[in-house]
């Protein structure tokens, strides 16, 4: 279930009322981030990455205790990523096999699963700014009905 962007970090206009009604359900949901550091398996790379993620996402309030591993987990496939890129820079994506063709780099096949990885888990922690705008949500109350199920029900 997406969450709803934090009323600091909202580029939607809301009135004063909106405003405030809004920050008291976000204070009823907010947990601590007393919580928030790297795990002591996290290398010195992902620790790195954990910190700087962790201190921008803190400006504005984005994460909380509960996102301590989903950001570790982040920080490991990013220093990952980075080690996999190093060692196709070295290799190249294109090998030669064993007799005497060539093939691409299983380093490469690797490369690009983390990257799929890093970008499915930096969706789930709305890092990137079109994340974070899919991540606002409206009340649920306040959703307009449908103007064709209107009229179904009005035909009835």
């Amino acid at each position: 279930m997406p969450r709803a962007k934090p009323v600091a970090a909202g580029a939607q206009h809301l009135t004063k009322a909106e405003k405030e009604e809004r920050l008291e359900r976000e204070k009823a949901i907010r947990l601590g981030t007393d919580g928030i550091y790297p795990p002591a398996w996290l290398g010195e790379t992902a620790t790195f990455i954990f910190r700087r993620i962790a201190a921008e996402g803190a400006k504005i309030g984005l994460f909380d205790n509960l996102d301590n591993d989903a950001l570790a987990r982040y920080a490991d496939l990013s220093s990952k990523l980075i080690g996999l890129q190093n060692r196709l820079d070295a290799e190249g994506i294109i090998i030669p096999g064993l007799k005497g063709g060539k093939h691409i780099n299983p380093t490469y096949e690797a490369y690009l699963k983390c990257q799929e990885a890093i970008r499915k888990q930096s969706a789930a922690l709305g890092l990137t700014s079109i994340e974070r705008l899919k991540l606002a949500t409206a009340k649920q109350d306040d959703k307009q009905e449908n103007k064709f199920m209107a009229a179904l029900k009005a035909a009835e």
